[in-house]
């Protein structure tokens, strides 16, 4: 009789240390997310975007402005300041160049003013601003942009990129970064057409500091920004995953 009350006392004071711990894992995984909500978090998302055309060059060469509509939201709950920022300017898609242009403005509002830093955002807000960046063309595309924009008699010449990427699609049947473009339909304000592989892309990079020292990097891509991904360096903090294993396991565990 006693063996049995000892074992049911150790499996007791076994039973209620579990608890214990388990309790307070629980307890410590609550005050860290509490702690990370506060933790400066910065989403960044990019699509191409329109915007006046910028062009200087000649028959050779020339640089054009390409532009992205960017959302930077404030993914955590304290207000925050966007204060500085540093573009890293689009190389074309042979990797041949990496230039700038005095006279675009690289960071906008929506409807294309100039943008004053700093951009501030209550807990869970966004903004969305225009961001241009040059590129270098040459060769065959920008043979066919100088067609395009320098046009011959009183044809109509394009007034933003928008305009310009489909009558280079229609016409010349390439786009800014020179993929040959096949299948082409104009319908409206549709156009479809595919794109053979190997795609080239032509890349620029944005930085954005925020007023704690927290910087996000983004990556804006002709064409699109398929598969690009903010990355962010912030205040050091413990993986989410451990916290999410030890409360796997602890809810198996104990359930």
């Amino acid at each position: 009789m006693s063996l049995k009350i000892n074992s049911l006392h150790q499996w007791s004071n076994t039973a209620l240390a579990v608890l214990a711990l388990a309790a307070s894992t629980s307890s410590a995984y609550s005050a860290w997310e509490q702690n990370e909500a506060k933790i400066e978090q910065v989403s960044v998302l990019a699509k191409p975007g329109d915007c006046p055309i910028y062009y200087q060059g000649d028959e050779e060469r020339a640089v054009i402005g390409m532009c992205w509509e960017v959302t930077i939201a404030n993914s955590s709950e304290n207000r925050m300041s966007v204060v500085n920022y540093q573009m890293d300017t689009m190389r074309n898609a042979n990797g041949d160049y990496n230039v700038s242009a005095s006279s675009i403005q690289e960071l906008s509002t929506i409807d294309g003013k100039p943008l004053a830093l700093p951009i501030n955002l209550d807990g869970g807000e966004a903004k969305r601003i225009l961001v241009e960046s040059p590129v270098v063309i040459d060769g065959a595309v920008n043979a066919a942009v100088r067609a395009i924009i320098f046009p011959l008699g009183k044809k109509s010449r394009p007034s933003t990129i928008d305009e310009l990427q489909r009558a280079l699609a229609t016409t010349a049947h390439v786009d800014i970064s020179g993929n040959s473009l096949q299948n082409v339909v104009a319908n409206g304000d549709t156009l479809t057409y595919s794109m053979p592989s190997p795609i080239k892309t032509s890349k620029a990079e944005i930085t954005f500091a925020t007023g704690r020292g927290g910087l996000t990097k983004w990556a804006l891509l002709q064409p699109g920004n398929v598969g690009a991904v903010a990355v962010s360096f912030s205040s050091s903090a413990t993986s989410p995953s451990t916290w999410q294993n030890l409360r796997g396991f602890f809810n198996r565990f104990l359930w």
